[in-house]
């Protein structure tokens, strides 16, 4: 820039004309000339991919609480994975399940969907479904297998492994299955599979689970498949659930039950007294209140009717 255009000048007398360019010709009051910084380029072996991150050193890390200067291995945490639902055709063959009978239990909280003891099940339905398979709500002799969430009931755990047929299956198991376009079934792949262990029972709708009334023995024969089996390698496939709290055979909300009973009890009362007071039709009503207005008419009239006793002295 060669030139410089400064407002006001026209206004400024002599000596402050004078005093202002001798203030601009004096270099030492110039704006002093700042180099941009350059960013330093980074070399493609600094680069990390996800491929190289350890979690135990990013476990590690976070522990010790130590600060880290640049992006190292040790500073980022992957996300965890998220569930994908299978898709007909794109993810595995279509109508790959149809002929096969299934039945669910418990809850599916990594699919999501709907609440409570529902909780996934709507989702898990829709799936089979699209594949060809048919979704039953209660064991029966056409059950081919049983889909165990978390928390599964007991009742449709034990009357599954009773029969030789119905195999059990984790959600995992049978989004494999979906993908690769065939579940064995029968009782041959019963007995060839791993069994599924369980952790935990539901208590059910308002602590009605067969848990809180059945002996060890047979918690231990619903939750591994033999009552001998017990916790060990034969029980391969486990579902992700969560320690018991109280006791190995209690379910975890065992605490809640009590409160449920009470709550069951009340109801139970409440039905009771409205047997007691059904409600009158207003047809009823008026031909009752007509009813009595004729009865009380004929009683004044016989009253009337009446001679008065003679009285003796």
């Amino acid at each position: 820039m060669n030139e410089v255009q400064l407002s006001g000048v026209a206004a400024l007398n002599e000596a402050d004309l004078r005093e202002t360019a001798e203030h601009v010709s004096d270099k030492s009051c110039w704006a002093k000339l700042v180099a941009k910084k350059q960013k330093p380029e980074v070399k493609s072996s600094e680069v990390i991919k996800p491929s190289e991150v350890n979690s135990s050193e990013v476990k590690s890390t976070m522990s010790s609480g130590a600060l880290v200067g640049k992006a190292t291995s040790s500073s980022i945490v992957q996300k965890p994975k998220k569930y994908v639902i299978p898709q007909p055709g794109r993810d595995g063959p279509a109508n790959s399940m149809a002929g096969k009978t299934f039945v669910m239990t418990g809850i599916f909280p990594e699919i999501g969907g709907g609440g409570g003891l529902d909780l996934g099940k709507d989702r898990v339905k829709e799936m089979i479904t699209a594949f060809g398979g048919k979704v039953t709500s209660a064991i029966s002799g056409r059950t081919d297998v049983l889909v165990v969430g978390k928390e599964p009931g007991m009742s449709k755990v034990s009357k599954a492994r009773a029969r030789d047929h119905i195999r059990l299956m984790t959600l995992d198991q049978v989004t494999e299955g979906l993908h690769n376009g065939e579940i064995n079934v029968g009782a041959l792949a019963v007995t060839q599979n791993p069994q599924v262990s369980i952790g935990a029972f539901s208590s059910g709708y308002n602590g009605n689970s067969l848990a809180f009334k059945a002996s060890a023995a047979a918690i231990d024969a619903a939750r591994y498949g033999q009552a001998s089996l017990g916790p060990g390698p034969q029980a391969q496939d486990s579902v992700a659930l969560e320690p018991l709290k109280d006791s190995l055979h209690v379910p975890q909300n065992a605490k809640s039950v009590p409160k449920a009973k009470k709550i069951e009890k009340k109801l139970v009362e409440k039905k009771k007294k409205k047997k007691g007071n059904v409600p009158i039709p207003p047809a009823l009503k008026a031909a009752s209140r007509g009813r009595k207005r004729k009865e009380s008419a004929k009683s004044i009239d016989a009253a009337a009717r009446k001679k008065p006793k003679a009285v003796s002295d």
